[in-house]
């Protein structure tokens, strides 16, 4: 069955938004890159292209792929949560998702919220931005591969490892307030979208290191 044409017309203006969009990201991260070389050695400080080219990539990590990631994962998460395990999941961004229905949120709830967006952005721009901390963990893997292909695959076991080991510290955290709770009640499905947005936000944040930590590398490698 073909789609119909008003919803063949409305991804199409998807698709050329999301290039639009993508080419501006890319543009600013350009003139951002050279602003900042010119701005710091007009100022007296004398840094690198490539390190300041890892300030903006860090940076775009920080304040844009993070809290896009963490939306799109809550979505994605909780859409497919009572998915059967044996039927394999649509791949990541294939089809399009509702939304995520709203809930009321008491004022320490969404205070929370904004403290787990700050502290993840910090961090990432702390853990991609700072061109001692990408150096040292490509040199500690690199010593632990044979190759370019072993060394993304342990980069990849490394952030597998790191989110396992987070998300059994937030489900342990969630779980326990799901503990006594009835399921057919409002409190039950408010702590419930409370989990999967920990959750999400977890896998957003190993999600986005390892990209930060891949960008980072190139641009100190190649710049």
């Amino acid at each position: 069955m073909q789609p119909s044409q008003p919803a063949t017309k409305r991804n199409t203006l998807k698709t050329v938004a999301l290039i639009g969009a993508f080419s501006c990201l890319v543009m600013l991260t350009l003139f951002a890159w050279i602003g900042l070389v010119v701005l710091l050695g007009r100022l007296g400080y004398a840094v690198s292209a490539a390190q300041a080219a890892v300030w903006v990539l860090a940076t775009i990590v920080a304040l844009v792929m993070w809290p896009l990631t963490v939306r799109g994962v809550y979505r994605y998460q909780w859409n497919y949560r009572d998915h059967p395990v044996y039927e394999p999941l649509p791949p990541y961004g294939s089809t399009p998702l509702p939304e995520v229905p709203p809930i009321a949120m008491a004022l320490p709830q969404r205070a929370m919220r904004v403290v787990v967006l700050l502290l993840g952005a910090l961090s990432l721009f702390l853990l991609c931005g700072i061109q001692n901390v990408i150096v040292s963990v490509n040199s500690f893997l690199g010593r632990l591969s044979s190759g370019p292909s072993s060394f993304m695959a342990l980069l990849q076991l490394v952030a597998f490892v790191l989110m396992s080991a987070l998300l059994v510290l937030v489900l342990w955290w969630t779980e326990r307030k799901l503990q006594g709770m009835k399921p057919d009640t409002h409190q039950y499905q408010s702590a419930r979208l409370q989990q999967s947005w920990y959750v999400s936000a977890v896998a957003a944040w190993v999600m986005c290191l390892l990209f930060g930590q891949i960008f980072g590398a190139v641009a100190l490698s190649k710049l």
